[in-house]
């Protein structure tokens, strides 16, 4: 199943969207989150990348598992007790499978 989910961040403390190897992303977060809540490893996919430093006030992204068994719309309550206070999930749905959440974007 393909998963959907609005996120918003302050990214004040972080090197930016992508996981990187030798700094705090706010992937890196999320699909931390995913695994300490769900025990699921993910690969999260935005609707683009940001620099360092940079916030989000809705930016979406997605991920796709089978092994997930919360409704996506109760995500957001799930994860975010994982997330630390500057990483904020507000929504969260089933996505087509042929949603993605980068080239789908209407705008960025």
């Amino acid at each position: 199943m393909r998963y959907a989910l609005k996120i918003a961040y302050d990214g004040t403390d972080y090197a930016g969207w992508q996981r990187q190897k030798n700094a705090r992303s706010v992937q890196e977060v999320l699909e931390d989150a995913v695994l300490s809540a769900l025990g699921v490893k993910v690969n999260v996919t935005a609707s683009g990348r940001t620099d360092a430093g940079v916030h989000a006030a809705g930016q979406v992204c997605h991920f796709d598992s089978e092994k997930i068994t919360v409704p996506p719309q109760r995500l957001p309550d799930c994860l975010n007790r994982f997330l630390p206070s500057d990483v904020r999930l507000i929504d969260g749905w089933g996505a087509d499978e042929n949603f993605d959440s980068n080239r789908s974007a209407k705008r960025k």
